[in-house]
């Protein structure tokens, strides 16, 4: 890591670097076993079985299932 007495375009360098988010680890799920559900207008989940879905539709009455 470079200090901030060196160049001043490699400590922007660096501290941009380091702030860098890393991709999180996610499941990938083939489409066919889930189910997307819209709980409002920003909002999508996608559920695998029958007993999550029910939970969402209760949590959210006005949840609805998307293609």
């Amino acid at each position: 890591m470079l200090t901030a007495y060196q160049n001043g375009m490699d400590c922007v360098y660096s501290c941009i670097n380091s702030t860098v988010m890393k991709p999180k680890n996610k499941i990938a799920i083939p489409a066919g076993e889930r189910i997307k559900v819209q709980l409002d207008n920003k909002t999508i989940v996608f559920v695998r079985s029958q007993s999550a879905l029910d939970m969402w539709m209760e949590k959210y009455p006005e949840a609805k299932i998307v293609g």
